[in-house]
């Protein structure tokens, strides 16, 4: 199961979700502006500490996407492109035509809010 946790009107964020839901990857988003999303990261907070950076101001960088397996977390990227890249390295195929569906889907999302 992934999770991803992110923030609202994080634009890194909005092109996260793009690109999972295009190459359809269920995930569950966890909102860290929000109480329970807030609550989750702190208790999460102590397993992942090492593997997540930060800004210059100590926030968190999200998104944060983490895979669980039954003994707990698998992996955590934190990043787009090493998003991308841990799904295209366990057999998630990008292409071309997917990242300019990406880019379009972002483009058209931006034109309706």
């Amino acid at each position: 199961m992934y999770q991803l946790y992110t923030y609202p009107n994080c634009e890194k964020c909005e092109k996260t979700k793009s690109f999972l839901d295009l190459e359809e990857i269920a995930y569950q988003e966890i909102n860290t502006a929000l109480q329970e999303g807030l609550v989750e990261i702190r208790k999460l907070y102590s397993q992942i500490k090492d593997k997540i950076r930060r800004d210059e101001k100590g926030h968190l960088l999200l998104p944060i996407l983490i895979k669980r397996n039954d003994s707990g977390i698998e992996e955590v990227v934190q990043s787009l492109d090493e998003i991308k890249e841990y799904c295209f390295d366990h057999g998630v195929e990008e292409s071309l035509e997917v990242m300019d569906n990406m880019k379009n889907l972002v483009g058209r999302r931006k034109k309706f809010k």
